[in-house]
């Protein structure tokens, strides 16, 4: 029943500058209270891909740790390029 603080946990902002964050970007849209997410819906997944792209990581990349491989990201999520140039 309850998210978070129990305050609008359901929609947040991220502010993200330098790197290849696009001046001025924004994405998603709320409803008209700002309490939920009415396009644009993402989840921390997506922001870390971001995250990774915007130094120029590929985010879909791997490491080996004693013969395990692991993914930088979560693979089956994918970054957010509308806000990247």
């Amino acid at each position: 029943q309850y998210y978070g603080r129990d305050h609008w946990s359901r929609a947040w902002s991220v502010v993200m500058a330098g790197s290849r964050v696009a001046r001025g970007a924004a994405y998603g849209k709320t409803n008209a209270n700002g309490t939920a997410v009415e396009d644009g819906q993402v989840d921390h997944a997506n922001l870390f891909h971001t995250y990774l792209q915007a130094v120029a990581v590929d985010s879909s990349n791997s490491f080996d740790i004693n013969g395990r491989e692991l993914p930088f990201a979560d693979p089956s999520s994918h970054g957010i390029p509308e806000i990247l140039t």
